[in-house]
């Protein structure tokens, strides 16, 4: 599923409707202190620089009530974050956006005001300048997650123990691009049927991966790649989190191998 927030950032009233969510919530008796330090500017740009990092939902998922993820000293209790919602969605609904797109631009956007937040109150590095990123830094920011890596012959950056699916980090300076991808490979007696029939259960559950088949570049296997801009620096929360996700959704993919066809990765 796309992120919608991609496309919906580009409408003309969309800085408009930032700024009266920002007004409302700083004229709220009960929510005021939410956006405390957080300017008009910085939560627009940032709607702008990290859309690339949310993980998609599900329609289940985005039918739920969003849920605080800033860093757990500066989350709101429930009550007060279920009033910065309705205060976005009457935003939304202010300039006539769709019941159905408001559903889902209310997790997208505030998951990057959270994201805004935490930054903003930072007791911890919270991001990585784009001067900044390359494979050293990424290794050790992973270290601090408990996520191990080592550099490949290409260059490219392999998880190890603390995701449970193994991923490739790429960094691309001259495109200023982070490319994350992954793999599982195929059996050499899987026969085409067993392969037909596993995809057809991966494009039924397909939500966040695109999974491509690849037969004709070496042993047939599963793969997908997502990629990242870094020319505004890594948030690194919302990047931690990405990397789970797709790490995870690759790990699951097992859950559909009834036919026993599928490599065990090794790490």
């Amino acid at each position: 599923m796309e992120i919608l927030l991609s496309t919906f950032k580009k409408r003309s009233d969309f800085e408009l409707i930032v700024n009266d969510f920002h007004d409302a919530v700083g004229a709220s008796s009960v929510v005021n202190h939410y956006l405390l330090g957080t300017t008009k500017s910085i939560l627009l740009k940032n709607m702008w620089k990290y859309t690339s990092y949310l993980v998609p939902k599900s329609d289940y998922e985005y039918s739920q009530m969003p849920a605080p993820s800033s860093k757990h000293e500066i989350q709101l209790p429930s009550n007060q974050y279920m009033e910065v919602t309705i205060l976005l969605e009457t935003a939304l609904y202010k300039y006539k956006i769709k019941s159905e797109e408001i559903v889902r631009l209310r997790h997208e956007m505030l998951e990057i005001i959270e994201e805004t937040r935490d930054q903003c109150n930072e007791t911890e590095i919270s991001s990585l300048d784009a001067v900044e990123v390359n494979n050293k830094k990424i290794s050790a920011l992973l270290k601090r997650k408990n996520i191990n890596s080592d550099e490949m012959p290409s260059g490219a950056l392999k998880t190890g123990r603390g995701l449970p699916h193994p991923l490739w980090i790429d960094v691309n300076l001259d495109e200023k691009k982070i490319y994350i991808s992954s793999k599982i490979f195929i059996k050499d007696s899987a026969s085409n049927t067993d392969i037909d029939e596993l995809m057809e259960k991966i494009e039924a559950r397909k939500r966040f991966l695109d999974l491509k088949l690849v037969e004709d570049n070496g042993p047939a296997h599963l793969f997908d790649s997502h990629v990242f801009s870094i020319g505004e620096g890594i948030p690194i929360r919302l990047f931690i989190r990405y990397l789970k996700k797709f790490s995870n959704e690759f790990d699951l993919i097992y859950v559909n191998d009834s036919g026993n066809i599928l490599k065990t990765a090794s790490y």
